[in-house]
């Protein structure tokens, strides 16, 4: 985060203060940029893209200074936020590299520059460019820069590199909420967090007032509750997760918190049939959140009738008897307020007591339709239910094999590093393969007998095929690519380009298996 604070001066008594002021960015940082908001000492001032060269795109602040006595100066602050300054270099090891100055398009009389580092950050002196940085404390946690004056259109990079074990870099991906609401109006809420971490031990989520039962889950399996710490305050009630060791160490994970809401304060009956729903979005304390989406479904029998003031919502009908609306928001800032979500529905609470019987008629009408035009050949076969116990074995065998892909991936690190001999990598990978096959055997028929059970099961099934054969696909091209670059066919920029490509492949196939994995587990 950078806070850059202007101060403007009249240069004579007749001079009078601009009502606006241009502030560039350089377009190689713009990419980075997910937050700016400027204000003054008396509030807020509004802040716009306002053109772009070939350099800098440049921002217009709207400034107050019609408001200020002839004569006297006028301050104000822009506050900007970019995402990916800072890099793992090392073990804790960190550099950040970030525009030294703003960029004007008129000359500065001063411009003095002052970085923060961490508390627990420890620099080097060869940390940083000492020719730009003067260190101002004994352990380089403060350094400063003063530059008079400061030349127009200046676009200058520093950096700096410091180790810290308790550094942590944690982005949130996206933000999933499933909200599944009873015929008594009870909802029972699912949050699922991708996230990316780097030295992360624990992951604080905020979720609404009166959340009960809270739990935890990651593709592993639940966190025991001395893993969770719960606080519990007016307006939100804060869960901080302290990470399992088995994914301190990946690079993207998913954690899933289930817990229930109260009635009161979230549903309120307006008349015999009419409910209305209410429900704010809290979130993660994050910077930045490329993604949220709230979905809501709705009691069976239940119907949706004040559609028309969300347009942009998404309507699914679930069935025969469920609705389902789905609200998604998108590049989510810290300081950003998202409006509480309201939705009203028609709902007989006797509709419950009814439902075998409305079923039944249902049932009965398209048997009659099914005779009528039934074939008189003909074999019926029945769904298939599995049992818990299918379930859990489909996930331990799909566990049993990702560990044997991970063997024999780091089998063929070490013989392409040269550190065993052909003979013993082609016996250890004929072992490997042996298993795999046994275990992928069974873990087909635990597959076919999941799917067979149809609906969300055997679309998942579906779902988990595909994911796998892109990421096999996805490794066969990463050797032929290989391949190609040493017969010299590509270039090194396409041949960068293409690893790349098929790495994010293998990554979002990975991160839909991790994602259907948890959700089967959640069935447990």
């Amino acid at each position: 985060m950078i806070n850059d604070t202007f101060l403007l001066m009249p240069y004579n008594e007749h001079a009078q203060l601009p009502s606006f002021y241009l502030i560039g960015i350089p377009k190689n940082y713009h990419r980075n940029l997910v937050y700016s908001s400027a204000h003054d000492p008396h509030g807020f001032l509004n802040t716009e893209l306002f053109e772009e060269d070939e350099t800098f795109k440049w921002f217009r602040i709207s400034l107050m200074t019609d408001s200020i006595d002839k004569n006297q100066p006028y301050n104000f602050t822009l506050t900007t936020v970019f995402l990916d300054l800072i890099k793992r270099k090392a073990e804790n090891v960190f550099r950040v590299e970030f525009p030294l100055y703003p960029v004007l398009r008129y000359k500065s009389d001063l411009c003095n520059v002052t970085l923060v580092l961490p508390s627990n950050a420890e620099v080097l002196p060869g940390g940083f460019p000492q020719e730009i940085f003067l260190n101002m404390t004994s352990d380089f946690r403060l350094l400063n820069n003063m530059t008079r004056p400061l030349p127009a259109y200046i676009n200058i990079s520093s950096w700096i590199e410091f180790s810290d074990a308790t550094f942590s870099i944690l982005k949130i991906l996206e933000v999933r909420r499933e909200i599944s609401v009873n015929e008594w109006g009870r909802m029972y809420v699912t949050d699922l967090y991708s996230v990316e971490m780097v030295n992360a031990h624990n992951l604080s989520v905020v979720l609404p007032p009166g959340s009960t039962d809270i739990t935890i889950y990651d593709a592993y399996g639940r966190y025991p509750e001395n893993y969770i710490l719960i606080e519990r305050r007016e307006r939100e009630v804060i869960a901080k997760i302290f990470l399992a060791d088995r994914i301190k160490d990946e690079a993207k994970a998913k954690i899933a918190v289930l817990y229930s809401l109260p009635i009161r304060g979230y549903t309120e009956k307006k008349s015999w049939q009419i409910y209305s729903l209410s429900i704010n979005i809290t979130r993660p304390n994050g910077w930045f959140i490329p993604r949220i989406a709230i979905s809501i479904l709705l009691p069976e029998g239940a119907s949706i009738i004040n559609g028309e003031r969300h347009p942009s919502a998404k309507y699914e009908k679930i069935g025969f008897f469920q609705e389902k609306i789905t609200f998604e928001y998108y590049n989510i800032t810290r300081y950003e307020v998202l409006d509480l979500i309201n939705v009203e529905y028609q709902y007989i609470v006797l509709w419950a007591a009814f439902r075998p019987t409305i079923l039944a008629i249902a049932l009965v009408g398209l048997a009659g339709i099914a005779v009528i035009f039934a074939k008189p050949a003909g074999k019926v076969t029945a769904a298939t239910v599995f049992s818990p116990e299918a379930l859990k074995a489909f996930i331990q065998k799909y566990e049993e094999m990702e560990d044997i892909f991970l063997k024999l991936d780091s089998l063929r690190e070490e013989y392409m590093r040269g550190r065993i001999p052909k003979r013993r990598y082609q016996l250890m990978r004929k072992m490997f393969e042996k298993q795999l096959n046994a275990i992928r055997e069974k873990f087909m028929e635990l597959r076919k007998e999941i799917e067979s059970a149809g609906g969300r099961y055997a679309e998942m099934m579906k779902q988990l095929e595909k994911a796998s054969s892109d990421i096999e696909d996805a490794k066969r091209k990463l050797d032929e690519t290989d391949l190609r670059l040493r017969r010299r066919e590509i270039s090194v920029e396409e041949y960068n380009r293409l690893i790349n490509e098929y790495t994010r492949k293998i990554e979002r196939a990975k991160s839909l298996i991790n994602e259907i994995i948890l959700r089967l587990k959640l069935e447990i």
